[in-house]
């Protein structure tokens, strides 16, 4: 491929590199390509185009587990009162404490099946173009700490 050098330009404090529409074009790059700069150690850089890595939507289910207390009063020799109480939510929290959260399975899906599931899990969001319920919801790759 053939070299082309270019002036980098100062313009309030800010450094740009005028690359041009034909330059664009003859090197088959186009507004939201990602670009690799490379120092070629000789006081030179070059400017190639990072292609976009393949991916896979996957869904992670997860269980967060707390360790919850209750103090219950009631009548004497009467334990299952308590436990009854609190599996009927009827109880007051005494205190928790968050233990932890366990992946309990992951499988991979289309962006169909993500969509869907959305759809199901968040019918309040029903309404939504597709689009807005992807993009609300996926985490992308390019926005992942790396």
């Amino acid at each position: 491929m053939d070299k082309k050098i270019v002036n980098v330009i100062e313009e309030d404090g800010e450094y740009l590199i005028p690359l041009g529409d034909d330059l664009c074009e003859q090197m088959g790059w186009e507004v939201g390509d990602t670009l690799q700069w490379t120092d070629n150690k000789d006081g030179s850089f070059s400017l190639s185009k990072q292609e976009k890595q393949m991916t896979q939507l996957v869904l992670v289910e997860t269980v967060h587990s707390f360790r919850m207390r209750y103090v219950v009063e009631v009548p004497q020799g009467q334990l299952d009162w308590a436990l009854d109480t609190v599996v009927c939510e009827d109880a007051k929290e005494f205190s928790q404490e968050f233990i932890g959260e366990q992946i309990v399975s992951s499988r991979v899906l289309t962006k169909e099946q993500v969509i869907e599931l959305a759809r199901e899990d968040n019918k309040y969001l029903a309404s939504w173009p597709d689009e807005k319920l992807y993009s609300h919801f996926v985490t992308e790759w390019e926005n992942i700490k790396k």
